[in-house]
């Protein structure tokens, strides 16, 4: 079964937390997953049900080699990390 790399822009919030989880309890055949919020969050590590990942800022690059982008964040750093997508 092909297995994907996965962004969750906007990780760390409720809604962000909840993708994941989804994720998770569906068993979502996932490679990698690339947790991504603002700046404030950058560095923390986040317990998912594929291991502990770090997060790093939604910023132009970050969707670089992702398969996926589940999009939970405010529009302003949505709008301003896709400018160079």
């Amino acid at each position: 079964m092909k297995k994907y790399k996965v962004g969750i822009m906007g990780a760390t919030g409720a809604v962000g937390q909840e993708m994941i989880k989804v994720l998770g309890e569906r068993n979502f055949p996932i490679e990698e997953l690339r947790c991504l919020a603002s700046s404030r969050s950058a560095g923390k590590t986040l317990s998912t049900p594929f291991g502990d990942v770090t997060v790093v800022e939604t910023a132009p690059g970050a969707f670089d080699g992702l398969d996926i982008v589940l999009g939970a964040s405010e529009n302003d750093i949505a709008e301003a990390s896709i400018q160079d997508v």
